[in-house]
C-alpha cells in the first residue's frame, strides 16, 4: 500500500519553555518541572507508540514501492526540489523542509513525479549525561521591567541568572504589635580622622569590635565602623547633636604686639609761612602749594567761605557762632 502522511500536532501552551525550580533543601539544588501555565493543545507525543507506527507505514511504502533510495541532498520546499531536478532518476530521493526531521521524496517513476515518503530518523543515541543546574544571581530589576533568566553556565552545567522587577509599592500595612526590647547595641569609639576611606582602609585593613574613624573633614565628616561579621568598614552616617546654648563671654585676651610702621603718607606739604593756606595747585590728589588770600582772589561783589572764616567786600550778614568776617574795601 502507499504510504499515508501523518499530521503531526504540536505542543501549544501559554508559556513554553518556561520552568519552575524547586528547592531541595540541599544548598543550590533545585528540582525542575514544567510551569507552563495553561495547555492548549497537547499535541502528539514522541511516543514509542507513534514511532512504531511511522516505522510500520514507511515499511509497508517501501514495500509497495520495492525500490532502494539513496538521499542525494536536501532543498527547503517541494518547489526548489521540482525547480532544480524536474525529472529523477529510480532510486533518486532528497530531504525536503525547513526543520528537522525532513521529509523524503522519492522519484516515481510511474507517476512521474517526486513522492513523499514521509521522514525517516535514525536509531536513537545513547543517554546523555546528566545535566545539572545551580542559581547564580538574583537581580532585583526596575518595577515595569521584564523578568529574565540568562545561562552563564553551559547546556550540561547549567548556571541560572535571575533578574526579578521591583514589584509596585503595597498599601501600608496595619501596625503590629509592639516587639521584646532589643539587646543593648554596640558601643564604640572614634579613634581618628581620615581625609578618605580608601586613607581607612589603607591605614587599618581591619579593625575590632568598636572601633570608628571619621572620614572628611573635622567639621564635615562621615563615621566608618567595623564589621565584625562582614569584616569591612561600614558607613553609620555623621555624629552631629543638637546645636548648644551660646556660652559665656570669655575674657578680654591680651594686647597684642605693636604692628609694623605703616609707609609715609602723603601728609602736608612742606614750606609756608605763618597765615598761609594750602591751595590746590590742580585736580590731582594731593598737588597743594602754601599761598596767601589776597583782594584778587576775591572778585568785587563775591563770597568766599573758607572754613568758616568769611572774607568779603560787603558787610557780614547770616552766620554761625564762632565764625569770622573780615570785610575790605574793594
Amino acid at each position: 500500500m502507499a504510504f499515508t502522511p501523518k499530521t503531526w500536532v504540536g505542543r501549544s501552551v501559554e508559556h513554553p519553555g518556561r520552568i519552575k525550580l524547586i528547592p531541595t533543601g540541599a544548598e543550590n539544588e533545585y528540582d525542575v518541572e514544567r510551569s507552563e501555565g495553561e495547555v492548549y493543545n497537547d499535541g502528539d507525543l514522541v511516543s514509542d507508540a507513534n514511532m512504531n507506527g511511522l516505522e510500520a507505514r514507511v515499511s509497508e511504502a517501501f514495500d509497495d514501492i520495492g525500490l532502494a533510495y539513496v538521499v542525494l541532498g536536501h532543498y527547503n520546499t517541494l518547489t526548489d526540489l521540482q525547480t532544480a531536478h524536474p525529472i529523477g532518476q529510480p532510486g533518486d530521493a532528497y530531504f525536503v523542509g525547513t526543520t528537522t526531521p525532513y521529509n523524503v521524496y522519492q522519484w516515481d517513476v510511474d507517476a512521474d513525479a517526486w513522492i513523499n515518503v514521509g521522514a525517516i530518523s535514525g536509531p536513537a543515541g545513547e543517554d546523555g549525561e546528566a545535566a545539572t543546574i545551580s542559581v547564580g544571581t538574583v537581580t532585583t530589576g526596575a518595577a515595569g521591567s521584564s523578568a529574565s533568566i540568562t545561562n552563564v553556565g553551559s547546556s550540561s552545567a547549567a548556571v541560572f541568572n535571575f533578574t526579578i522587577p521591583r514589584g509596585d509599592k503595597g498599601d501600608q500595612g496595619n501596625q503590629g504589635p509592639a516587639g521584646p526590647k532589643g539587646d543593648d547595641g554596640t558601643s564604640f569609639v572614634v579613634l581618628g580622622l581620615y581625609a578618605t576611606l580608601t586613607d581607612l582602609q589603607t591605614a587599618h585593613p581591619t579593625g575590632s569590635a568598636g572601633d570608628a574613624y571619621a572620614v572628611g573633614t573635622s567639621s564635615d565628616n562621615t563615621i566608618y565602623l567595623w564589621d565584625t561579621d562582614d569584616l569591612q568598614w561600614v558607613d553609620i552616617g555623621n555624629l552631629q547633636g543638637p546645636e548648644g546654648p551660646q556660652g559665656i563671654q570669655g575674657p578680654t585676651g591680651d594686647q597684642g604686639p605693636k604692628g609694623d610702621t605703616g609707609a609715609t603718607g602723603p601728609g602736608v606739604a612742606s614750606g609756608g609761612t605763618t597765615g598761609q593756606f594750602l591751595r590746590k595747585s590742580s585736580s590731582t590728589d594731593y598737588d597743594t602749594t602754601w599761598g596767601t588770600v589776597t583782594l584778587d582772589d576775591i572778585p568785587n561783589g563775591t563770597t568766599r567761605v573758607l572754613h568758616n572764616i568769611t572774607i568779603s567786600t560787603s558787610p557780614p550778614s547770616g552766620g554761625n557762632d564762632g565764625d569770622i568776617w573780615l570785610q575790605v574795601e574793594a
